[in-house]
């Protein structure tokens, strides 16, 4: 009997549980649908805890989370779901919308192309395109940042080996002048000098 109350219980639970989930998605996509996306994200906060994981939870709460400027926590979203389900392609378009957005194209080029690759509706296809031609664009649009310079000096230096200007130095530990020679003085010439970069 004890068995029984235990099963009954486990199933009453699940059940509840499962209706919970799908009750907190469906109020996500609902308040998302009417527009609410700001009141679907603090929806989603609230609930965050204790149903993240869930695919239809995490895929109306990216949503509106993109929609109000949370774009790292819709990524997290929607890469949470794709990590177990990868053919949900929804949560992919979502990603590479959320890429798109924050300007990484190079993340979000791939989500789309496996978009492409499905059996999405052609509408869908079309958008998905249509990303993918402007993220050619703003690529293509990047500039190539080129810089060079040149720096040319031309000068006079009285004194280029940093020698003294004296003929004879005087050198206390030996108490006495010592004559220097012609290389030993201090040479004057002009310079030039070229550098490229």
């Amino acid at each position: 009997m004890p068995g029984k109350i235990i099963k009954t219980a486990m199933i009453a639970y699940l059940f509840f549980n499962s209706v919970l989930v799908v009750a907190n998605g469906d109020t996500l996509k609902s308040l998302i649908e009417k527009g609410k996306t700001e009141a679907a994200y603090k929806y989603g906060i609230k609930n965050f805890e204790e149903h993240a994981g869930d695919p239809l939870f995490d895929l109306y709460f990216g949503i509106s989370a993109i929609e109000t400027g949370h774009i790292e926590r819709a990524i997290m979203s929607f890469e949470r779901i794709l990590m177990i389900y990868p053919q949900q392609h929804r949560a992919r378009l979502e990603l590479g919308r959320a890429y798109f957005i924050i300007g990484n194209y190079e993340r979000a080029k791939p989500e789309f192309e496996e978009i492409l690759n499905t059996s999405a509706p052609e509408s869908v296809k079309q958008k998905v395109k249509n990303f993918l031609d402007e993220i050619d664009k703003r690529i293509a649009e990047r500039s190539v940042n080129f810089s060079a310079y040149i720096d040319f000096a031309v000068g006079h230096d009285s004194n280029i080996n940093g020698a003294t200007a004296y003929d004879e130095v005087y050198i206390p530990f030996f108490s006495d002048y010592f004559q220097l020679t012609e290389d030993s003085q201090a040479i004057s010439s002009a310079f030039a000098e070229l550098e490229l970069g």
